[in-house]
């Protein structure tokens, strides 16, 4: 529809005709022009209802634009042209960004909602006239085709009932970030005084460690050299037994005691009759003798004297005796330690336990300000206030799962139905969001996908009355992220409130 100012239709009256009907019929409309202005200035203030058609869809920081005097004229927002005041809001585009057509749909423009006890704003000038009211005053639907309830007030009290929880939230969230922000700076005055105190003692610590080594060390000599003479004494009592009940079987075996066994002597102890026919059979008694296993006797397995007896012959010959064979057995039970040599091993043990406990205490010292250190260090924020959800974990069960977010350590997902926890990603660092610093936390390096990358989870920092997670979604494959609650994300309420409402 757009087209210049000398194209207009034919039927706008011209007012500027030099005809004496023009101007008389001109000069009626003129004065009942400013007979309606003056009803409408005098009624009440201007709103939607009343506002003049050329003050249609016009913010009100821009009505001097769009209002003129008599013989101004109005230059379009592009300044490419000027075109009379009553071109305004004519359903018809004059100006090429259509900046003369704000209350019309005529032009791809902007339409503003005065929208008076709630919130003015912008919709689009094709919804003008559309027959839906999109905005709540109804002022959009001016064309009497539909008649629009004004819910301006319902939604301006809404808003404000709204506007007055949330700044109750942050009252009262912001009096525990505070309450949060004094107990993370006694926390870490406490930890920085306990620090110095570990590093204080640390020398004293390893000095102890020495010390009870020394002692340990001093203890353990005269111990270890008498359980080593006791065992040397009884290994040599149990080798003696062992030659004895080696010497005492060869000899029951030696039918003729000549110093040697052959078959013929083994097919007198009837313990060998594998075959339990009443008689050792000279295969039989061959297969004890044959040490090599190759079914024949040697020259060595003919006549087994005693040295390759105990070496080849006895464990398996005891073993066929059966119940016979603890006569020939040797007890190998080592007899305890005697009082002196107990003794000594009871005071190189005290002196070992003191040695380990010495060791223990200077350990849990490293351990402890190690942790106090690496807790230190951590980002709790510029006052540190979320220092108060370190060590700290928040469930929230949906419909399949239970996640746990485990501020600054992990967070992980587990089957409501049963099976292994997944880990989605460790602590690794705050992610910002415009001026906010702290308004992410990511955590990354969790457990690989099938196929996948490794489980990552974004954690989206809000403030809240209590520490509470909510929200769990996967927008992407293997890529989580959660809403975490929290009073140590309530900014500070504004020292003077203004309701614009």
């Amino acid at each position: 529809n757009t087209r210049h100012v000398n194209s207009r239709p034919q039927g706008r009256l011209a007012c500027s005709s030099p005809t004496t009907m023009t101007r008389a019929l001109c000069s009626a409309l003129a004065c009942a022009a400013v007979a309606v202005v003056f009803v409408l200035s005098c009624s009440s203030p201007t709103n939607a209802a009343t506002r003049s058609p050329q003050l249609r869809g016009v913010h009100p920081n821009d009505e001097s634009k769009y209002s003129g005097g008599s013989g101004a004229s109005f230059t379009c927002a592009d300044s490419s042209q000027s075109i009379p005041f009553d071109h305004i809001n004519d359903d018809f585009c004059d100006c090429l960004d259509g900046s003369d057509e704000p209350g019309t749909s005529a032009c791809e423009g902007q339409f503003y909602c005065l929208n008076e006890a709630f919130e003015g704003e912008y919709i689009l000038s094709s919804r003008v006239n559309d027959g839906v009211c999109d905005c709540c005053d109804g002022s959009d639907e001016y064309d009497g085709r539909v008649s629009c309830e004004d819910t301006c007030i319902e939604a301006g009290r809404e808003a404000r009932e709204a506007a007055e929880r949330e700044r109750l939230l942050r009252v009262e969230g912001h009096k525990k970030k505070v309450a949060y922000i004094q107990q993370a700076k006694a926390q870490e005055q406490e930890s920085r005084k306990r620090l110095e105190e570990i590093e204080a003692k640390m020398a004293s610590l390893q000095q102890s460690v020495e010390e009870f080594l020394g002692k340990k060390n001093q203890a353990e000599q005269p111990e270890a050299e008498a359980k080593e003479q006791f065992d040397k004494q009884w290994e040599a009592t149990l080798e003696a037994r062992r030659l004895e009940a080696t010497q005492s079987l060869f000899q029951s075996l030696d039918a003729d005691s000549d110093g040697q066994l052959s078959v013929t002597d083994l097919q007198q102890h009837l313990q060998l009759d594998d075959d339990q026919d009443g008689s050792v059979s000279a295969e039989e008694a061959e297969d004890v003798l044959d040490i090599d296993g190759d079914g024949a006797l040697n020259e060595t397995e003919n006549a087994i004297t005693f040295d390759v007896f105990r070496e080849h012959v006895y464990e398996e010959v005891l073993q066929r005796f059966n119940e016979d064979s603890g006569a020939y057995s040797v007890d190998d039970t080592k007899p305890d330690y005697d009082d002196v040599i107990q003794e000594l091993i009871d005071a190189a043990e005290k002196a070992r336990q003191a040695h380990r406990q010495a060791e223990e205490e200077k350990r849990k010292a490293e351990d402890e300000a190690r942790d106090i250190k690496g807790k230190l260090e951590l980002n709790f924020g510029p006052d540190r206030e979320f220092a108060a959800l370190h060590g700290q974990c928040f469930e929230l069960e949906t419909t399949e799962y239970k996640f746990k977010v485990c501020a600054f350590d992990q967070v992980t997902q587990e089957p409501k139905n049963g099976g292994r926890s997944t880990r989605l990603g460790k602590w690794k660092e705050w992610q910002a969001e415009g001026d906010n610093k702290y308004a992410y936390m990511m955590y990354s390096g969790g457990e690989k996908c099938w196929n996948g990358p490794e489980r990552s989870t974004k954690v989206s920092v809000q403030c809240g009355l209590e520490n509470s997670v909510t929200d769990a979604a996967e927008p992407n494959r293997c890529e989580y992220t959660l809403v975490l609650h929290t009073p140590a994300a309530c900014a500070a309420p504004p020292k003077s409130a203004h309701d614009e409402l």
